[in-house]
């Protein structure tokens, strides 16, 4: 178990709770890499791409570490014999949901997006600070060319509020 901001003993409590065994894999982002890629979640970007926190918008999938957080769920579903496998996350962590189911939906048979957010933003420059119409294009093809897969997933769920001023609602 994760014995990071969630002490252990919670997740023990919330795991009886369900009367299930839930197993919880909580992921840290890779270290930088020696050519200057740096890394969050399953985005990659240079510094400069980064620069304002626009990574999500100048940078890529890192699908390396797509496959091997995959490869993690995988293997725990089948060594623990899992009934259902859900990937589910708030804020980032729901931008991180997004991308596995979206990665691999055939892993999941659910996904939840708590104040999740993609790749890109319809949000105007003046909002949010990422040039347009290049995060326009970006989130486009993240809808139709990546969050698509998503179909293939059983259920997805995605929670958001408008209030929210750290993930736009617009996207």
């Amino acid at each position: 178990m994760h014995h990071g901001p969630i002490h252990a003993s919670e997740l023990e409590k919330m795991q009886r709770r369900l009367w299930h065994r839930v197993i919880y894999l909580v992921p840290l982002s890779p270290p930088p890499s020696e050519d200057g890629m740096l890394f969050s979640w399953g985005c990659t970007f240079t510094k400069t791409q980064n620069r304002k926190d626009l990574g999500y918008v100048n940078g890529d999938l890192h699908r390396p570490f797509l496959e091997a957080l995959t490869s993690k769920v995988t293997e725990a579903a089948e060594y623990f014999n899992a009934e259902r496998v859900m990937a589910m996350g708030y804020s980032m962590g729901g931008f991180g949901a997004l991308q596995l189911g979206s990665f691999a939906p055939q892993a999941y048979d659910v996904i939840v997006s708590v104040a999740g957010y993609g790749m890109g933003t319809l949000e105007p420059t003046e909002r949010s600070g990422a040039p347009q119409p290049k995060g326009r294009k970006v989130f486009e093809w993240f809808l139709n060319d990546f969050i698509s897969h998503l179909r293939d997933v059983p259920i997805v769920l995605g929670v958001h509020a408008p209030a929210d001023t750290m993930s736009s609602f617009a996207d």
